[in-house]
């Protein structure tokens, strides 16, 4: 549309002079009033359902452990953005809705080369798989503790 090119022009200059992340400056142009001297860029905002179109940070942290909502929902989209490891999840998020591929995880359950129940179950939420081989959370400070308990601050 007329309205979606005026935006990505304006996208177009903030990347050739801003030094922004695009994906900061696609969300900051999409909310930002008219300017002075400036017309709006007239796109009209929606909000999908966050179960359909899923990042993957809902996927692993909140659908894998709801066993009902696993067995009776497909998404349409999953965005792999919130974990370091994003090809490997890719790759079982593919293997789990779409069959296996090759040297990939099943993810439904069937043996994979991460985790024996299938490759999503595999994945901690946050960062590396639940069985540790890769980095984990660390354990977090109750209020008021001091910093010597602190693994972090040693």
């Amino acid at each position: 549309t007329v309205e979606s090119l005026h935006m990505m022009t304006i996208l177009k200059r903030r990347m050739e002079t801003e030094g922004v992340w695009d994906q900061t400056a696609y969300n900051e142009q999409m909310w930002y009033l008219a300017l002075p001297g400036q017309r709006a860029h007239g796109i009209s905002a929606r909000v999908l359902n966050y179960y359909c179109h899923m990042n993957s940070k809902t996927l692993f942290r909140y659908m894998l452990d709801d066993e009902a909502l696993m067995e009776r929902h497909r998404p349409v989209s999953i965005h792999v953005n919130y974990h370091p490891e994003k090809l490997q999840r890719m790759q079982d998020v593919y293997a789990s809705y779409h069959g296996l591929g090759p040297d990939l995880g099943g993810g439904a359950g069937l043996p994979s080369p991460r985790d024996p129940d299938g490759g999503l179950r595999a994945w901690h939420w946050g960062v590396g798989l639940k069985k540790g081989r890769w980095c984990r959370e660390a354990p977090r400070q109750r209020p008021g503790e001091d910093l010597s308990k602190s693994k972090l601050a040693t």
